[in-house]
C-alpha cells in the first residue's frame, strides 16, 4: 500500500497568498485551523494538488516553476468545510461546479450549490471564483435568477456579501449570515444577537463601507459618507451600551424580519446616540 503523500498546505498556502497582487485572502476563516481541513500535496513534481471535500477528487492548485495558483479553489473548500461543519449541511445537500442553464445553449458552472431539504431545489450558491465583489456580486445574481434560489454569497475569503430575495422578487436585500441547516432565513433574523457572541468575527471597516454603497445606498440620492457615518455612529452607541449597560449584553443594531423594525431600532439607537454625544449630529432621523 502506496504512502500518503505529505501535507505541504502551509507551505503552498504561504506561496500563494505572499502574492501581493493576489486580490483573494484568508481572513474569512481565521476561526478554522486550516492545516487539519485541507489535504494539499505534490502530485506531480513542483505541482501542487488539494483533495477535494466534495468530490473526493485531486484539484490542481499551486505550480512553483510558473508561480501559477488557484486561490480560488483553496476558498471553496473552506467554504464547503464551513457550510459542512460550521452551518451543519449534510454533504448530499452540497455540490460542487453545478451547471447552471440559460436558455437552452448557454450554461456556467456555480462554484458550490447547497439544497434544500429535497435535495433537489437549489438554496444558496456561492462564487468565488471572480475576486473583484462588483463583477462576482453581477455574476451571482444570474446564478441566483436562472435557478430561482433565494440566498447567493459572493467570498474571496477576504469578504463577503449575502444575497437575499424571497423568489421571483428582485435581489435588493442581504443577510447578516447564513441560516444553519436546522433554521429557516426567518429564524436567523429573529435571534437575539449578544455582543460577545455577535461580534467577534474581524471585520474590514473599508469593505463594510464599499458594501454599503453598493448594496444599501446605491443610487438613493443621499451623501454616501454621511449616511455611513451616521449608521456607523449608532452602531458604536449600540455596542458601548450592550457592553456596559446591558445585563445580557445584547444588541438592538441589526437586521430584523420586519423592514420597519430594523429602521425603528437603529433610528432609535441614532437618536440616543446624538444626545450621549453631543455636536456631532443633530438629533434627527437617519
Amino acid at each position: 500500500m502506496p504512502t500518503k503523500k505529505p501535507n505541504k498546505v502551509g507551505e503552498v498556502l504561504s506561496k500563494i497568498f505572499k502574492n501581493g497582487e493576489t486580490k483573494y485572502n484568508l481572513q474569512e476563516f481565521s476561526d478554522i485551523k486550516i492545516e487539519d481541513v485541507l489535504y494539499i500535496f505534490e502530485k506531480e513534481k513542483d505541482r501542487f494538488y488539494l483533495k477535494c471535500l466534495k468530490r473526493q477528487k485531486d484539484v490542481f492548485v499551486y505550480d512553483e516553476n510558473t508561480n501559477k495558483s488557484q486561490p480560488e479553489e483553496i476558498v471553496r473548500q473552506l467554504w464547503i468545510h464551513k457550510l459542512n461543519k460550521i452551518y451543519k449541511y449534510p454533504m448530499d445537500r452540497i455540490d460542487a461546479e453545478r451547471t447552471i442553464h440559460f436558455g437552452t445553449k448557454e450554461h456556467a458552472r456555480a462554484d458550490v450549490v447547497v439544497f434544500k431539504q429535497d435535495k433537489i431545489t437549489p438554496y444558496i450558491i456561492l462564487e468565488t471564483k471572480i475576486p473583484k465583489k462588483e463583477k462576482g456580486i453581477d455574476q451571482l445574481k444570474s446564478y441566483l435568477n436562472a435557478e430561482g434560489a433565494e440566498i447567493g454569497l459572493w467570498s474571496n475569503g477576504h469578504s463577503r456579501v449575502i444575497l437575499y430575495r424571497p423568489y421571483p422578487r428582485e435581489f435588493s436585500d442581504t443577510l447578516p449570515d447564513l441560516p444553519t441547516a436546522d433554521k429557516t432565513i426567518d429564524d436567523l433574523l429573529e435571534e437575539k444577537k449578544t455582543l460577545l457572541k455577535d461580534t467577534t468575527t474581524k471585520a474590514d471597516l473599508k469593505d463594510i463601507i464599499e458594501n454599503m454603497e453598493e448594496l444599501v445606498l446605491a443610487n438613493a440620492g443621499v451623501d454616501v459618507f454621511n449616511e455611513v457615518f451616521k449608521l456607523i455612529y449608532a452602531k458604536l452607541f449600540d455596542e458601548s451600551e450592550a457592553r456596559f449597560a446591558r445585563p445580557d449584553q445584547e444588541i438592538f443594531f441589526r437586521k430584523y424580519k420586519d423592514p420597519s423594525k430594523t429602521y425603528s431600532a437603529i433610528n432609535e439607537l441614532f437618536k440616543k446616540a446624538t444626545r450621549k454625544w453631543p455636536g456631532i449630529f443633530l438629533e434627527r432621523k437617519i
